[in-house]
């Protein structure tokens, strides 16, 4: 088979626009799959960022329980109480956090809410 002087010609010309179409679309498929594990790291320390908190607040509440059961005061009992909410609005901000924030969950077809381990954690 041969090739005329036109056909040579066009193909000597959309091979390298090929080439370079394909290159590019790999780069800028590559950066957009890095792009969403930047996302989901972001979203993960927002979602540690809460829990720590949740987790100091807790220790703080238990060592105030620690000090009203040693010593039964007024005072401590108030402190306690305030202490309890603030480790209740805690852990609701953070369960309200992982509940509709799309990116921590994985839901699959085969295993739905099972396979999703942020779900799994919040049960």
């Amino acid at each position: 088979m041969q090739l005329g002087l036109k056909n040579r010609l066009r193909l000597i010309s959309l091979l390298p626009i090929i080439i370079l179409f394909a290159l590019s679309s790999y780069f800028v498929y590559n950066s957009f799959i890095n792009y969403k594990m930047a996302q989901q790291l972001q979203e993960k320390l927002n979602q540690n960022k809460l829990l720590n908190e949740v987790v100091g607040n807790v220790a703080r509440e238990r060592g105030m329980s620690s000090m009203f059961l040693g010593n039964k005061t007024e005072n401590i009992l108030k402190s306690l109480n305030e202490q309890r909410k603030i480790v209740d609005e805690k852990t609701e901000k953070y369960l309200n956090y992982i509940e509709n924030n799309e990116l921590l969950h994985k839901h699959t077809s085969e295993g739905g809410n099972a396979a999703c381990l942020t779900c799994a954690n919040m049960q």
